[in-house]
């Protein structure tokens, strides 16, 4: 769908019954066309759920992949970012959680 001169607004994904919020995206300054988004979606679980999208290509193409939520707990907030060295973050508000760090 054009969204102004020189834009596009692609659908990440194909959820007919959820309600995606709360988006955040991040463009890696080391490699610009390596882009991560990260949403909260309500309709899917009983539960709102988070995914994160990839692109290695400025976004022509993604890949979705549900966020770890290993005790089930309510999430929201969720926020993407890149260091000067290329590295990706996310951050989520958990509530009555433990601090998670990735090991990759």
């Amino acid at each position: 769908m054009p969204f102004g001169k020189g834009h596009l607004v692609v659908r990440l994904g194909d959820f007919p019954k959820a309600n995606p919020a709360e988006v955040s995206v991040a463009i890696n300054p080391k490699n610009p066309t390596n882009v991560i988004a990260t949403s909260l979606v309500t309709g899917i679980e009983p539960r709102s759920v988070s995914y994160v999208y990839t692109s290695a290509n400025s976004g022509q193409t993604w890949k979705m992949q549900k966020t770890a939520n290993p005790e089930n707990r309510i999430q929201g907030d969720d926020s993407v970012a890149f260091d000067q060295e290329g590295r990706a973050f996310r951050s989520a508000h958990v509530l009555n959680s433990k601090v998670y760090r990735s090991k990759t």
